[in-house]
């Protein structure tokens, strides 16, 4: 096999192992006793870090231009910030 094949192929494996451990973890921690909002922070923690594998790898971010990296990252402070607004506005909505 090429080189360039093989490094394909760990990479990969590597990716898979670690979201087949994050999704273990997800698991665990649902099955834990714990209060609902501390499953729900760890259960969301959990779904980020996967998210973040998924688009350093396979979106190929480790290999792209400081740009991209920079778009990347407003993209999600942008997204973290519609959650935020969201959730002030259902936490001080009158009922």
């Amino acid at each position: 096999m090429a080189p360039d094949l093989k490094h394909h192929i760990k990479t990969c494996v590597l990716t898979w192992a670690g979201l087949s451990a994050f999704l273990a973890a997800t698991y665990g921690a649902a099955m834990l006793p714990l209060s609902p909002t501390l499953s729900v922070v760890s259960n969301l923690g959990f779904a980020a870090l996967k998210t973040g594998l998924i688009a350093w790898i396979f979106m190929h971010l480790n290999e792209s231009q400081p740009l991209t990296r920079i778009s990347g990252l407003a993209a999600l402070l942008f997204l973290a910030l519609m959650f935020y607004l969201t959730m002030v506005d259902v936490l001080f909505r009158g009922n």
